[in-house]
């Protein structure tokens, strides 16, 4: 069966327990508030470093700010894991990694209307390689330079990027 391109895949919207209710476009989880599942993953390098990626400004979603390696919704029927090699593939071209589960929260943990699922993914044999259409630029972030970024730049980051350093999920 084939996808739907990028922009046109369905969703799906869910009640507060993460069970499925419908589906619909993303840009009507935005517009209505819907709940639904995204992602957020964390390339780690051989010395730990983390690669960040700076959004592209043609993107609705905070342009021009540095985001965790690759972010985005869960599509109807695609697992989060599913999601998180997706994204890694179609943002950073890393189409092989072990990926580990950080952490998941539900909208009432993380205070959104997302539940949040972030992995860490490691790849020996790839280098990011980004998309240009979705990123401009990207570099590679050891703790303190992370540290850095959130302590004076904040407005410069993604709100995924600030909350995944802030809270210590990184260390």
């Amino acid at each position: 069966m084939r996808s739907a391109p990028e922009g046109r895949a369905l969703i799906e919207f869910t009640d507060e327990q993460d069970r499925p209710l419908l589906l619909g476009p993303r840009s009507e989880a935005a517009r209505l508030g819907l709940r639904h599942r995204v992602v957020g993953v964390a390339l780690r390098d051989a010395a730990g470093r983390v690669y960040v990626r700076k959004r592209v400004a043609s993107l609705e979603l905070y342009p021009c700010c540095w985001d965790l390696s690759a972010t985005g919704p869960v599509h109807a029927g695609e697992s989060r894991e599913g999601a998180a090699r997706r994204l890694l593939a179609a943002g950073i071209g890393i189409r092989e990694a072990e990926l580990t589960q950080l952490a998941a929260f539900r909208p009432m943990q993380s205070g959104a209307r997302l539940h949040v699922t972030f992995f860490v993914a490691r790849s020996r044999i790839e280098s990011p390689r980004p998309n240009p259409d979705l990123v401009s630029e990207g570099l590679f972030l050891d703790k303190d330079e992370l540290d850095g970024l959130a302590c004076h730049f904040p407005d410069l980051l993604t709100p995924a990027l600030l909350w995944v350093i802030r809270t210590g999920w990184l260390d």
